[in-house]
């Protein structure tokens, strides 16, 4: 079976010692040579490991670019910087399935769950931003201190609509439609390994790594990896 090399970590239960500032340039190029040394070494010990066939999952990441819109939105609306600084986003990114069957096809697409789970999420905290706005306002208008239900009424007899209808109307657009993610995403054919190489649709071949829980697919010409975790589910 093959396995992942695993990575040096922490000394345990040593003395710590003092390090020599000429020492700190060679561990940098070290630690930046890194993830080549470490995929050459995965690439030698793969090939003599059986079928990646299974479910496996990755995230897409979205996080950070709908986090940017979120916040140039919130900085247009005039939030104080207090309101705008604290929106971040808290939680995954939507998962993108590869299944690789023993049959020789493989089918790739992103799960629907996951990627409501983050939009719902990440409106919600949108959501909360905003009545925080209002009621930030109303205190610095001394009108006095509002609740979160009070700033709702507010907000509703201001803009005949409640906060969630106003931003499902006229919010930012923080993620791509499922549909767009899946255009970009969505992939299916036949896959087989060749020389240690992955092929699908016959293409060019991509560098191959796996072991029981891990996969890592590297198209040819680029420097990193596509790391895949093993979905401990049956396929749909």
């Amino acid at each position: 079976m093959n396995s992942y090399a695993k990575r040096p970590g922490p000394p345990s239960g040593k003395r710590k010692k003092k390090i020599s500032p000429v020492v700190i340039p060679v561990t940098l190029l070290l630690l930046l040579a890194a993830v080549s040394v470490f995929f050459v070494i995965l690439h030698v010990m793969g090939k003599a490991a059986k079928t990646p066939a299974g479910i496996w999952e990755r995230r897409i990441p979205l996080s950070a670019s709908a986090e940017e819109k979120a916040s140039a939105w919130l900085s247009g609306a005039k939030m104080s910087e207090k309101v705008t600084g604290a929106f971040s986003v808290e939680y995954e990114d939507p998962a993108l399935i590869l299944c690789f069957r023993e049959d020789g096809t493989f089918e790739q697409y992103p799960d629907r769950d996951s990627y409501e789970k983050m939009r719902k999420a990440l409106y919600g905290q949108l959501e909360d931003a905003l009545r925080n706005l209002i009621i930030l306002r109303i205190g610095a208008a001394d009108l006095g201190t509002f609740s979160k239900e009070e700033a709702d009424r507010a907000f509703e007899e201001e803009f005949g609509m409640g906060i969630p209808e106003y931003l499902s109307e006229y919010g930012p657009g923080l993620l791509p439609s499922f549909e767009e993610l899946s255009a970009e995403y969505e992939a299916e054919g036949t896959w087989r390994i060749e020389d240690g190489l992955l092929i699908r649709n016959e293409g060019k071949g991509e560098e191959l790594l796996y072991d029981e829980n891990m996969l890592a697919i590297r198209e040819a010409g680029k420097k990193e990896a596509a790391v895949y975790v093993r979905r401990f589910e049956k396929e749909n």
